[in-house]
């Protein structure tokens, strides 16, 4: 009986500890991801997101308020009257 408890207790410490080593590193992301994160929050506010065209785009540490990184794209899209505006868009 001490044998079973002893191996069931090594199990769920063993879990949680690869389970707390896992997450660390996941929880932080990568440039790829962060230029993502921040075309789609560019392409949210579009109103023809199939329309976008990235003209440059760049992540910038430290963000501009305050947070860790920010995002920042030159962008083409079409406007409420089918006419192309070059602007900038920022995020955190």
């Amino acid at each position: 009986m001490s044998k079973t408890y002893t191996i069931f207790a090594a199990l769920v410490v063993g879990g949680c500890l690869i389970g707390f080593n896992a997450a660390s590193p996941s929880s932080r992301l990568d440039d790829t991801s962060l230029k993502h994160v921040g075309r789609q929050r560019l392409k949210d506010r579009l109103r023809d997101p199939s329309s976008l065209e990235i003209v440059s785009e760049e992540l910038i540490r430290p963000g501009r308020n305050g947070s860790a990184v920010g995002y920042q794209a030159k962008f083409r899209a079409k406007n409420g009257f089918g006419g192309h505006n070059v602007e900038t868009f920022y995020t955190e």
